[in-house]
């Protein structure tokens, strides 16, 4: 969806819903995805751009419990992610961008901060899942692991004792 001043202006609350739900929403001049009302991410993925101000703002509070959400604000007073109300994001759920994001408050606004500052660019999505590194039995020594678990990526180191 592309508007002229909004992708998705809504006068009430927005939930997004459905693992195969996919939205694309841009908006010219004002926000990519804009609710006077409350803003709900329950799964799918969705982009949204503003090219002025916002890339989503939910006036009464945004909250991210499932899904990917990328939002981008590319004009020069932009801030990726806004609200007037909270911005809660679920355990099961992480600010991937900026690394190091965090949520942060000004002048009653909240939004999503990268170094203090408001972020151009942020993406919420699930925290990476943790991984048990398992052995089989070994004969004529040992083999241990540690860490014991980890995410995908990380250095996983292997100490054979004969």
């Amino acid at each position: 969806m592309t508007g002229s001043d909004y992708g998705t202006h809504a006068g009430g609350n927005i939930t997004v819903s459905g693992e195969s739900t996919s939205i694309v929403s841009k908006g010219n001049a004002f926000a990519g995805l804009y609710a006077l009302g409350a803003i709900t991410f329950e799964s799918g993925n969705v982009d949204a751009e503003g090219s002025f101000n916002y890339g989503i703002y939910g006036g009464q509070g945004i909250t991210f419990n499932g899904g990917r959400v990328h939002s981008k604000a590319t004009g020069l007073a932009g801030n990726a992610i806004v609200s007037s109300g909270n911005i809660t994001i679920a355990d099961s759920q992480e600010i991937q961008k900026p690394v190091g994001g965090s949520i942060a408050e000004l002048g009653g606004m909240r939004y999503i901060a990268d170094a203090g500052r408001y972020a151009k660019e942020a993406e919420i999505g699930p925290k990476p899942a943790d991984y048990n590194v398992t052995i089989d039995e070994t004969e004529h020594g040992t083999v241990t692991a540690s860490p014991s678990t980890a995410k995908k990526g990380e250095t996983v180191t292997l100490i054979v004792t004969p």
